[in-house]
């Protein structure tokens, strides 16, 4: 089976008609929650029949699952995509897969990307007390095939 990326969590139902809660922090929700793609609980494969964003829950029912007490087993679970599934052009990457990637600025390697921090307005790479906006002023690109991501001016950041 191809690697499977985690992109969310089921909280719990929606509604009696099937639909399932999920929190997902990813980026590209616009094509991982693609109605007809197929997502991945417990290795196995959901079809998604349909989906709507609701405050933070996008809120998705599965092809077959059209029924509360189907879906049951579904709750409190991870849910995967695989990447070959998504069409992302070469520059485009997921946010899960930004973790442990080497942080560089000016030919220098400065810490790991640890974690991924959200604001309502910007996106954050975090490594131990230095903490990156994911702007242009300041993030400059990420190459997965290297496992690096490249930062500029990030002294001015550090306090």
């Amino acid at each position: 089976m191809d690697k499977l990326i985690s992109i969310g969590f089921i909280t719990g139902p929606f509604g009696l008609k099937g639909e399932l809660k999920i929190i997902s922090d990813e980026n590209h929700l616009d094509k991982i929650f693609k109605i007809g793609n197929a997502l991945y609980i417990d290795n196995n494969k959901y079809i998604i029949k349909t989906y709507r964003l609701q405050k933070n829950h996008h809120l998705v029912s599965f092809d077959g699952f059209e029924d509360i007490n189907k879906i049951e087993n579904l709750i409190k679970k991870n849910v995967y995509i695989k990447k070959e599934d998504l069409s992302l052009e070469n520059n485009e990457y997921l946010y899960i897969e930004l973790y442990d990637l080497d942080i560089i600025d000016n030919n220098e390697i400065i810490g790991k990307v640890e974690e991924i921090l959200f604001n309502k307005t910007t996106t954050f790479i975090k490594s131990g007390n230095l903490i990156i906006p994911m702007i242009p002023k300041y993030f400059d690109k990420v190459d997965l095939k290297n496992k690096k991501v490249y930062v500029k001016d990030t002294k001015e950041l550090i306090l």
